[in-house]
């Protein structure tokens, strides 16, 4: 199983963070004060992922293969999806008002792409293992944790590729590689799935490091996300910047 796990980034030589603290307000908005425009609900699906680009072009998706997108501003169309109804799509990812990229999660990890403002899609991932959970697909700017266990130098080989073609992957801030234990169980490959992984990482011109313990392994390291992090690729080290639980 491929597991994607996003952290925050650093992005001094050892990826200082710049993400913005969320602050939360108690002091409540007075009614003069807010200027809403109710819309027309389009859909009784429960909405899991939503991507708004600017104020006038929007990706959302949800249960039930449900695909939502706005143009205008103020109107979601809803796009089926042919095959996919029965997937919960946990996330998407808008490109433009015309490319997205959509993410089943649960026991199918697909994921599926549209140039055509979605009046088609190309599956261009596909995670039928047991156990695979996908859980977002927006990289830019964070530290990114990938790793397997007995699998195939080729089948890993195909999924980073997907993720790098399909994905935002490119503008992660770093990659940290799991142990991936017993890959190329039984086989003697052409390459090992270091030197395979990093004739594709390489040329991003990233922090990459390799054989961090996390993951499917009997020893590892419990990594928590959305909190401010840092890696040296030079020493192959990662330190969390502050606490995961307040």
């Amino acid at each position: 199983m491929l597991a994607l796990i996003s952290g925050c980034q650093d992005n001094t030589k050892t990826l200082q963070s710049d993400i913005k603290e969320a602050v939360f307000k108690a002091e409540p908005i007075a009614p003069d004060d807010l200027n809403v425009t109710p819309i027309e609900r389009v859909t009784s699906a429960h909405i899991r992922g939503l991507h708004l680009l600017n104020d006038q072009t929007g990706w959302a998706s949800g249960v039930g293969g449900t695909v939502l997108h706005m143009t205008n501003g103020v109107q979601w169309e809803v796009i089926e999806v042919p095959g996919y109804a029965h997937l919960d799509f946990r996330d998407i990812y808008g490109f433009d008002a015309l490319t997205a990229l959509a993410m089943a999660a649960g026991e199918e990890g697909r994921l599926i792409r549209t140039e055509d403002g979605g009046k088609t899609w190309t599956e261009v991932y596909t995670n039928l293992e047991e156990g695979i959970f996908l859980d977002g697909i927006d990289f830019e700017g964070k530290i990114v944790f990938l790793e397997d266990v007995e699998e195939k130098t080729y089948r890993v080989d195909k999924m980073v590729y997907h993720l790098l073609t399909g994905t935002n992957l490119k503008k992660a801030a770093g990659i940290i590689l799991g142990a991936c234990d017993e890959c190329n169980v039984g086989e003697a490959p052409t390459l090992s799935l270091n030197v395979a992984l990093d004739d594709l990482l390489r040329p991003l011109g990233i922090p990459v490091s390799y054989g961090l313990a996390f993951g499917h392994i009997k020893r590892m390291l419990t990594i928590p996300t959305g909190i401010r992090a840092a890696m040296d690729a030079d020493k192959n080290s990662f330190e969390l910047l502050e606490a995961a639980v307040i």
